[in-house]
């Protein structure tokens, strides 16, 4: 899964679509994004929760516990070709966008776990300001995990934001997804993933701000025990609770089914499992001349995956704390 950080966060469409005025001026514009941290993670590993029955011989997975470093870093570039289009007596604007991101998670014991996400994102975008905008990203991340090349996955994903009124909208995507491993023993998790997702929007007075949103997901992988289809409801809160200061929650629940038994784990049952996920932090803007337009971030992240087969059944805390800078 890629990195929370580098997926669009809560109320971003709002945002977004206030600041696209920013770039119409200019033919070029510019923006990144620069965050490094430390995190604890209680189970870097994935170790089940209970002793793993395989061929009627127990074993025990141990959940491996670590402290590690993140970094992440990303770059933004908007080309504005001064093309623009007519939308019920609204001037609409051409832009295309592309987008690199560079993310690493090292554990300082655990290495073999240590992630590496290398993203380049680009495609057009037509934008009606204040009102609505539609994007089509081309995708590819490469997955690093420890030293060696894990995966790539190429996408393309259409989205569309529509404001409904000054304080809330909708936003609806669809995501094809080719997923390749580099490795003989990963070949089965060869495949196509596609997911479609919608999100309701709304900012509740001037310091609160809400989603909710479903999607539906479908992994049709070249080893039909990696295959599976379910759905995702979620739901999120955020407020600014101080000046340059807000707090964030979001909870979510995902399900999948899997087409056929794993015939090396319990051949023969079906894998069903049922994940559980809730976030709560915090984002505080430094004031300070030294340090100004530095955010610190920080949240704790709890997992629970409930799985009728062992060895998929576990939990995981995570607790991150960093410094951010955006210009």
């Amino acid at each position: 899964e890629v990195p929370a950080s580098v997926q669009t966060t809560l109320l971003a469409f709002l945002a977004q679509i206030r600041d696209d005025r920013t770039v119409f001026a200019r033919r070029h514009d510019w923006s990144g994004q620069l965050y490094g941290g430390l995190t604890w993670d209680s189970n870097v590993n994935y170790g089940a929760d209970d002793v793993i029955d395989i061929g009627g011989t127990p074993f025990l997975s141990d959940e491996d516990e670590d402290v590690g470093a993140v970094i992440d870093v990303g770059l933004l570039h908007t080309f504005n070709p001064n093309r623009t289009f007519e939308h019920d007596e609204q001037t609409g604007y051409f832009l295309w966008q592309t987008q690199g991101n560079a993310y690493y998670r090292s554990y300082f014991d655990v290495t073999e776990s240590n992630l590496g996400v290398l993203t380049l994102r680009t495609g057009p975008a037509w934008v009606v300001p204040e009102d609505w905008r539609f994007t089509i990203g081309l995708q590819a991340d490469q997955l690093f995990y420890g030293t060696e090349n894990l995966a790539l996955f190429t996408s393309i994903r259409p989205q569309f934001t529509k404001q409904l009124t000054d304080v809330s909208g909708y936003t609806v995507s669809v995501t094809a997804q080719e997923r390749s491993y580099d490795d003989v023993e990963n070949e089965p998790r060869d495949g196509r993933y596609y997911r479609a997702a919608f999100s309701y929007d709304r900012l509740l007075g001037n310091r609160v701000g809400s989603q909710i949103g479903v999607a539906w997901s479908d992994f049709d992988a070249d080893g039909d025990q990696f295959s599976y289809d379910g759905y995702e409801i979620f739901a999120g809160l955020t407020y600014e609770a101080w000046q340059r200061g807000q707090v964030f929650g979001r909870i979510g629940y995902r399900q999948f089914d899997f087409e056929q038994p794993d015939p090396l784990v319990d051949p023969g049952v079906f894998r069903d499992d049922d994940e559980w996920r809730a976030i709560v932090g915090f984002r505080h803007e430094l004031a300070s001349t030294v340090a100004k337009g530095w955010t610190v971030r920080g949240d704790v992240i709890y997992t629970d995956n409930q799985s009728n087969v062992a060895l998929y059944d576990y939990d995981r805390w995570q607790v991150n704390l960093g410094l951010q800078k955006s210009w």
